[in-house]
């Protein structure tokens, strides 16, 4: 099963992401980030920064965890290539991202992400298969 692929939009720039549970919907979210960054096969597992969220409910939730990571990125540089939970709850997560800070000698990016936001966020279950649409503002 494909994490995520892209989607039409407007002026952003779009993903469906997919999981086999709710866990797999925020590893493949937070994946699908980073891999539109930058080429994830040349990021080290270097650091371990470890993260807890807190939001109102899911969807919410969601995008404040890819948010956090994005600030990460967009202020201190860091590129993140592996992605854990340890707790997820319907308004908290806790876990870890492995990655590096940028390096101009070996990190090349690909698109430059600004935001993530919240048009038309809602984690759908479908059978056994989790959906949701992301937007990044690019």
């Amino acid at each position: 099963m494909e994490k995520y692929r892209l989607i039409s939009h407007t002026a952003d720039l779009g993903i469906e992401v997919y999981g086999r549970s709710l866990e797999e919907i925020f590893l493949n979210s937070a994946y699908a980030l980073f891999d539109l960054i930058t080429e994830l096969e040349r990021v080290s597992a270097k650091d371990k920064i470890e993260l807890t969220i807190a939001s109102e409910d899911q969807n919410e939730l969601l995008i404040n965890w890819l948010r956090r990571l994005h600030s990460y990125y967009a202020i201190d540089e860091y590129l993140f290539r592996n992605f854990q939970i340890l707790q997820l709850t319907s308004n908290e997560i806790k876990g870890f991202a492995e990655g590096e800070k940028f390096n101009p000698q070996r990190h090349i990016l690909k698109k430059e992400i600004k935001a993530v936001t919240y048009h038309q966020i809602e984690i759908r279950k479908k059978e056994n298969l989790y959906t949701t649409q992301i937007i990044f503002d690019v």
